[in-house]
Formats: structure tokens, C-alpha cells, sequence
């Protein structure tokens, strides 16, 4: 009983190092972003954090102002995450303190997702301790992302670096435990970050997600077993 808890322990402190490794690497990236207390922005993106009050008015409407102006329904995706940011905003707290902020959660938040996913996958079936640390660098520190993801300066592409495998891993626990709850979480979790889903992620994701969720739905009631429980 002894061996058991002490292994339990060793086990439960090399978890907790790996996060912490994780959210490390999260807050370095990010501290040397805005190491200069300047915002960042891009040629598509502009400067959303300079005045989110003026961001919100412009993301409410079907127009968009850029070049001789044009109807866009993209912005209106954005409204969610810019009603949240601009309370912060309202209570005084600077635009690119918000702006890091944001970066550090998205970061964290996309290699602690994968780190889960993978423990409760492939985890399962090789048993290398290191693989789910790996896997959470590698999914934040490979050539794709840096030059496609994080060098673009683009939210539409940073957001859905956190929240396609948060998604995922909520929908691997509601599937697997069969709860009801996690639908609901990953409900919420693209309700909240609607600006992941521009028309191409709507189709390469959501329909993704429901094959996989009708095949193993369908499979089960095959089986004659229960589906999901509250």
C-alpha cells in the first residue's frame, strides 16, 4: 500500500511539472511579444486592442470600412470574445496588457488541450511518459504553426490553435464517458470563441466532428447500449 501511494505521488508530481513546463513556455513566448508594452498587429488584422470600444462598433455591423468599403458577415463572429475584451477595456486596463493576455491563454490553453488529449489517447497505448509534454511543445513550436498560425498576426488563426483541440478532447470525454455535459462544454466553448469559425473551419471542423460523433452514436445503439447520461 505503501509503494502504491508513493508511486501515486511521483506520479501526481510529474504532472504537475509537465504543466508547469507548459504554462513556462506559454509566459516566455509572451513576455517576449510585448516585452516593449506595444500592441501587436498586422496588415490584415490592424490594431483591434488600440481602441476595443471602437472595435466592438465596428465588429457590430455588416460594413466593412477597409479600401472603398464592403458588406462582410466576418466580423460579426468576432462579437463574443469583443464584448468580453471590452469590458476589460472599460475598466482602464491597458490594450496590450489584454492583448498578452489573451495571447498567453490562447497558447496555454492549445498545449494544455493536446497535452490532455494525448494523455487520454495514444497515452493509452505506448506508455512514454514524455510523449504528452512533447506532443504540447511540438503542437505550439513546429515550422507549420510558427509560419502559418503565429507569424501571420491573424485571431481567426490563433484562436482556433486553442480551441479545435479543447473541442476535441470535450468531445473524446463525452463519447468515451458518455456525459452530456461535455457536448454542453463544447457548446460553450465555441459559443464563446465564434471567431474560430470562419466558413472553411465551420466545414473542415464541424463536420468533422459530427461524423465522428454520429459513427461512434450510431455504433452504440447497434451494440445496445446507452447513449449519453446528464
Amino acid at each position: 500500500m505503501r509503494m502504491l501511494k508513493a508511486l501515486q505521488a511521483v506520479h501526481k508530481n510529474r504532472f504537475i511539472k509537465d504543466l508547469c513546463v507548459i504554462e513556462f513556455i506559454a509566459f516566455l513566448l509572451t513576455l517576449i511579444w510585448f516585452r516593449d508594452g506595444l500592441l501587436y498587429g498586422g496588415g490584415e488584422e490592424g490594431l483591434p486592442f488600440y481602441n476595443l470600444k471602437l472595435t466592438l462598433q465596428v465588429a457590430s455591423g455588416l460594413w466593412q470600412n477597409s479600401y472603398l468599403g464592403f458588406p462582410s458577415v466576418y466580423q460579426i463572429i468576432n462579437l463574443p470574445l469583443y464584448y468580453v475584451l471590452k469590458g476589460l477595456y472599460l475598466l482602464g486596463i491597458p490594450g496590450f496588457i489584454i492583448q498578452s493576455s489573451l495571447h498567453f491563454f490562447l497558447i496555454s490553453t492549445g498545449m494544455v488541450s493536446i497535452y490532455f488529449l494525448l494523455r487520454v489517447t495514444i497515452y493509452q497505448e505506448f506508455r512514454f511518459r514524455l510523449l504528452p509534454l512533447f506532443g504540447a511543445i511540438f503542437y505550439f513550436l513546429n515550422l507549420y504553426s510558427m509560419s502559418q498560425v503565429w507569424s501571420r498576426g491573424l485571431y481567426m488563426q490563433f484562436i482556433p490553435f486553442a480551441t479545435f483541440p479543447l473541442m476535441l478532447l470535450l468531445m473524446y470525454l463525452a463519447v468515451n464517458q458518455k456525459k452530456i455535459i461535455f457536448i454542453f462544454l463544447t457548446l460553450l466553448v465555441s459559443f464563446i470563441f465564434s471567431a474560430t469559425f470562419t466558413p472553411a473551419y465551420v466545414l473542415s471542423f464541424w463536420l468533422m466532428m459530427g461524423v465522428l460523433f454520429g459513427y461512434h452514436f450510431i455504433l452504440q445503439i447497434r451494440k445496445g447500449k446507452r447513449g449519453l447520461d446528464c
